[in-house]
């Protein structure tokens, strides 16, 4: 550095932080711009995040440091594929000692520590022991195509105040409706299951289903579609049904006289 008085000094340049969030978003920068290729590109290169980490030392010296500024890996998020084309999907650990869970649009899966760790650090893929491959063997590495490029980091000493229990006033009236919905879907699927041997499946024509039906046979037994008149109607019966409840039900359901 060139001062008017002292001239010419060494200095130290750098960044240094007054403070963290108790959660910490990393982002890792995966996608930059190629000055030679004229454009973005994915970069996926070997990056090796840990599951804990102290972030004291990139503190200022005066900083509050009354609780410790360890930090807990909590969340991965995950680009798989290139820059033009690709798939998204996280790592969650939702609870303090719990595990971590892979969320894949609709699909939900418990994650092993490599899956979390391991198969995200991007770069080459290892060798069977676990080394990168030796530069005299012929095969060129086969690089991976996911990497992380966001890490999320809870500080351990806030936990239990950030990862609370969820209670059911904390679900919004909306989605608590949705759950009963589904939930009540389920069970009558199940039911449905549990019941099945219980009933079978009738199909009735009538004078009018032959007279609108103009190919061979006496109509298309297989169609379901109830709006076409030339398709039998479909009726889930139960076996134990007699010939004249039946009947009556069918003609309750046209609007006839069962006699």
């Amino acid at each position: 550095f060139a001062g008017d008085e002292h001239k010419l000094q060494d200095a130290n340049k750098g960044v240094i932080f007054t403070s963290f969030p108790d959660v910490l978003h990393l982002q890792l920068k995966r996608f930059e711009y190629d000055i030679q290729r004229d454009m973005m590109m994915k970069i996926n290169d070997r990056y090796e995040f840990p599951d804990v980490f102290d972030a004291a030392p990139y503190l200022i010296e005066d900083a509050d440091k009354s609780e410790p500024w360890t930090y807990q890996l909590h969340g991965v998020l995950v680009h798989s594929g290139d820059l033009n084309a690709g798939h998204y999907y996280a790592f969650i650990k939702p609870e303090k000692d719990g595990w971590f869970y892979k969320y894949d649009d609709d699909k939900v899966t418990r994650a092993t520590s490599r899956e979390v760790l391991e198969d995200n650090f991007g770069g080459e893929y290892r060798t069977p022991n676990g080394y990168p491959r030796a530069p005299l063997q012929k095969k060129a590495p086969i690089i991976r195509q996911n990497s992380a490029y966001m890490l999320v980091y809870i500080r351990q000493s806030k936990l239990d105040k950030i990862l609370c229990s969820v209670q059911k006033n904390d679900i919004p009236q909306h989605l608590q409706q949705r759950f009963e919905e589904e939930n009540a879907l389920k069970e009558a699927r199940r039911r449905e299951q549990r019941e099945a041997h219980l009933y079978m499946m009738a199909k009735v024509i009538t004078d009018d289903t032959f007279r609108h039906y103009g190919a061979t046979d006496l109509c298309t037994f297989d169609s379901n579609q109830e709006p076409d008149e030339a398709s039998p109607r479909s009726y889930r019966v139960r076996r134990a049904m007699t010939m004249e409840e039946f009947t009556n039900q069918v003609a309750d359901d046209m609007g006839q006289d069962p006699r």
